[in-house]
């Protein structure tokens, strides 16, 4: 057996290989976005069982193979089964997910995306935040993450509190910056404005994207393009 390192990170996606294995796409705070095999993993006895679950943060021992990293094992340091128990909450972690996943390079470091999507997670579990706008602050760090975020439009002019909420979410300590409610209208514009900022940053079909589509937030114009 090759040299086996540990990595740490959170699983995004976990797809049936075959009778038994599975692919496994971690993103990692050491290596960036990473595939992995587990082999057996679909076995009700396997050590791996964990590599089908979503959302879970762990410390993961992987050795290199010849096409893909293999997954030899996982320590579960949280993991967030009460999403997948709430449809509404689930939806949008997937959501995140899937957003990590298109952003995420291998051999890029991402820490901060870990992080982010940790808190995220939690924030989803908070009654008394509105998981839209959870979603906006989400998407707003990411792309400030990514360095391709755009400044609010014609700033000057625009409302106080909708450039506070902006500017918490794009540079504020990300353990803090999911924390605050905005009344309307200006929680509206806030979302209207992280949902077509992040519209306009990628360049495929994003699947989740489409189950949150009754949302007030999206816009006829992006509902057309995307």
């Amino acid at each position: 057996m090759k040299d086996i390192m540990t990595v740490s990170g959170v699983i995004i996606s976990s797809t049936p290989i075959g009778e038994y294995d599975r692919r496994v796409v971690i993103l990692t705070r050491e290596l960036g976005k990473i595939s992995c095999f587990a082999r057996g993993g679909r076995r009700p006895t396997s050590k791996l069982i964990a590599s089908g679950r979503s959302f879970i943060f762990a410390n993961f021992n992987i050795y290199e193979g010849k096409s893909a990293y293999i997954l030899h094992d996982i320590f579960i340091v949280k993991s967030f089964d009460e999403i997948t128990r709430d449809y509404n909450a689930l939806i949008y972690a997937y959501y995140f997910a899937e957003i990590a996943e298109y952003f995420g390079r291998e051999g890029i470091n991402a820490t901060d995306s870990v992080n982010l999507l940790y808190v995220a997670f939690n924030s989803l579990l908070d009654e008394k935040l509105d998981n839209d706008t959870v979603k906006a602050a989400f998407e707003i760090r990411t792309l400030a993450n990514e360095g391709i975020l755009n400044d609010i439009p014609n700033r000057k002019n625009a409302d106080k509190a909708l450039i506070n909420a902006f500017d918490k979410s794009a540079g504020d300590n990300v353990l803090s910056m999911f924390g605050f409610i905005l009344n309307e209208p200006v929680r509206t514009e806030f979302i209207r404005l992280a949902d077509k900022m992040m519209t306009a940053s990628i360049d495929r079909k994003i699947k989740s994207r489409g189950l949150l589509m009754n949302g007030k937030w999206f816009s006829d114009e992006n509902n057309r393009t995307k």
